[in-house]
């Protein structure tokens, strides 16, 4: 399917009116219109209305990487989750912004589960003929771009020294955290999946899926 990406919020109005309705599955869930109205929001610069279609908890995590203490992450947590997906998104946009800007393919691939959710994996292949898997979650609260499921193989590597430090120090904040990690790691497997990811990539987030099942024990 070739994206015209120029669906912008309407496409998110459709998205969250599906699965509104009485007796809605997962079957009107439509992920190729998910990922392609937020490539166009992304092109736009309009990073807020992307976080509408954001895991805002994983976005909020991520704020491990920044160094920001266990308590402050918390805090975060409650108060400003749209403010982190949108920063979020312009960070990712920034550093794929020649790519995810062009005229690209988007087309659903296949279904995967996550934990108790379906996962629905899209593929968006750049004019170069690169792609990159991206995976929408059918979450209780709608359909959502899953993070860790689409992006850690960028990621992974640096997110296992913050992990480390929480096994280590184990505070009360960082223990909450590291279960709030252990919630992710169905998302984790299916990133380790990717056929797009390199080795080394792929080897990052199997060490990374270790270091948070530590916390387990």
């Amino acid at each position: 399917m070739r994206a015209t990406f120029a669906l912008g919020v309407s496409m998110i109005l459709m998205v969250v009116a599906c699965t509104d309705e009485p007796g809605d599955t997962a079957d009107s869930v439509d992920p190729e219109g998910v990922v392609t109205t937020a490539i166009d929001l992304m092109s736009q610069e309009r990073y807020n209305d992307i976080a509408g279609l954001t895991d805002t908890s994983q976005a909020e995590l991520l704020l491990l990487l920044e160094g920001m203490p266990p308590d402050d992450i918390l805090s975060t947590m409650e108060e400003e989750s749209t403010v982190v997906a949108a920063n979020f998104w312009e960070g990712f946009g920034e550093s794929s912004a020649g790519g995810l800007q062009a005229d690209a393919s988007v087309s659903a691939q296949s279904e995967v589960e996550i934990g108790s959710e379906r996962g629905f994996v899209v593929t968006v292949t750049l004019p170069d003929g690169r792609q990159k898997r991206w995976v929408v979650r059918d979450s209780p609260d709608g359909p959502v771009i899953d993070l860790f499921a689409s992006f850690a193989s960028g990621f992974a590597g640096s997110l296992i020294g913050p992990v480390d430090r929480l096994l280590t120090e184990q505070t009360e904040d960082g223990r909450r955290l590291l279960g709030l990690l252990v919630s992710q790691l169905d998302s984790l497997g299916v990133a380790s999946d990717d056929p797009n990811i390199t080795t080394t990539e792929s080897q990052e987030i199997i060490t990374l899926i270790e270091r948070i099942s530590r916390a387990q024990g």
